[in-house]
């Protein structure tokens, strides 16, 4: 192009420089003209040159494919060649290839027929049939894209995924598309007396992310207004949260029969539903509901006292214990369950049936020679004192048991109902009511 531009102006000079007696001829002027109409003849051979060029220019060479995420010169050449064609604004050419990068590439696939619909997976990848029909080398001709608009339609999507990390929590996602290139959110949560609007800026709005916690479990909804240019819309979602799954650490004792108390040990058991026990073959033996008498619950311990009804329901046999709550299932402990000994304690009576410091308490019934403790639990069924057989305020015969009450005692036990419970090898007896005053 230069080259041409310089023998237009050679020939001038050379015309008005060595023919200067010519310009007063008849003959001189038919020169002059001939040399004009050579250099209007230039002149359209440079125009046509420059249409050849900026024909060129609307192609673009690329030595490997590239999709989100992708970096490098190649993704500079290519957003030029989108801001050349119009379908990517100038200050997007950084290299990075984004989702503003990847939608510019969607409008010319379509405008090239690469693609014939938005929905294809290839849409805005450029893939190696993309990058065949915007080569310079490719017989494919290569239409001007018309310019941007000034808007495109604004879409908007929210999601919400829980997560348990001890207290209830949700991560909350949105995605955006269309618009003018330049977006602003403003996130707003509704729950648990909690509305907090939580705003940003992206030039590139792929996903914006939300970490939100609660106080209790649920379900939560979100809102999130998105704003390009002129347009906002507004997204809505919602999540259901649970609380943290319950696990067993331990559980006392680990066998016993009828009246055993059992302690299961561990975490967030408070929202315990049931107590399930499985037989070693994996099917279920009997259920412990939250809502029966022989059952205490906190978030800690659980205290299951074993009836005579599931000796008959289920059978003596090795048992896998489970807390189960709303937010899951815990692991397994094992329990057995033995048969109830023809010679296990019974209770018939305990006199009196409330008293304090100093009182003398006399347990009646049977099988009670070989005691090797008397367990007192409080109306929770809580074990909350013992008093073993060999301690000096305890008498123990076949048929009865004498305690006397002694200051230490009430000193460490509150003023309540209690359970009385006797404990031999043969197992744990019924219980007696004893009310103890301070």
């Amino acid at each position: 192009m230069k080259q041409f531009t310089r023998i237009a102006v050679i020939s001038f000079i050379f015309l008005f420089t060595f023919f200067p007696a010519l310009a007063q001829t008849s003959s001189t002027q038919m020169q002059i003209t001939a040399l004009l109409a050579q250099i209007k003849q230039l002149q359209a051979q440079l125009m046509q040159l420059q249409g050849q060029t900026s024909e060129q220019s609307n192609c673009v060479d690329l030595s490997s494919d590239l999709t989100l995420g992708s970096t490098g010169s190649d993704v500079t050449s290519l957003q030029n060649y989108l801001i050349k064609s119009g379908v990517l604004s100038a200050q997007y050419n950084t290299g990075y290839y984004g989702f503003l990068t990847a939608q510019a590439v969607g409008k010319i696939q379509m405008n090239l027929s690469v693609l014939t619909s938005v929905t294809d997976s290839s849409y805005g990848i450029t893939g190696p049939k993309t990058r065949a029909a915007l080569s310079c080398h490719s017989p494919t001709s290569v239409p001007p894209v018309a310019p941007a608009q000034s808007s495109h339609s604004l879409t908007a999507s929210c999601t919400g995924t829980p997560y348990n990390s001890g207290t209830a929590g949700t991560s909350w996602h949105v995605s955006a598309s269309g618009g003018t290139g330049s977006y602003s959110y403003q996130w707003t949560l509704a729950n648990d007396n909690m509305s907090t609007g939580i705003s940003g800026t992206s030039a590139d709005l792929q996903q914006s992310s939300l970490l939100a916690t609660y106080g209790s479990t649920g379900t939560k909804s979100a809102t999130v207004v998105i704003r390009s240019g002129s347009q906002n819309v507004t997204a809505g979602c919602s999540a259901t949260i649970s609380g943290p799954t319950p696990t067993l650490s331990n559980i006392t004792p680990s066998s016993g029969s009828n009246n055993t108390a059992v302690m299961l040990y561990g975490t967030n058991l408070s929202k315990a539903t049931e107590v399930d026990f499985y037989h070693s073959n994996g099917l279920l033996g009997w259920t412990v509901p939250s809502s029966a008498s022989n059952i205490s619950i906190s978030a800690y311990s659980i205290t299951i006292t074993i009836s005579g009804a599931v000796l008959g329901l289920a059978g003596p046999d090795v048992y896998q214990a489970k807390v189960v709550t709303p937010s899951g299932t815990s692991n397994a402990k094992s329990f057995t369950l033995t048969a109830q000994s023809s010679s296990a304690p019974t209770l018939t009576n305990i006199s009196p049936t409330s008293g304090g410091d100093h009182t003398h308490v006399t347990l009646s019934g049977t099988n009670l020679g070989n005691a090797t403790e008397v367990d007192f639990y409080n109306s929770s069924g809580q074990l909350q004192a013992t008093i073993p057989s060999t301690a000096s305020n305890i008498s123990i015969s076949a048929n009865s048991i004498s305690i006397t009450i002694e200051g230490g005692f009430v000193g460490m036990v509150d003023a309540g109902i209690y359970q009385v419970k006797v404990l031999t090898p043969n197992g744990t007896s019924n219980a007696e009511s004893f009310t103890l005053n301070h």
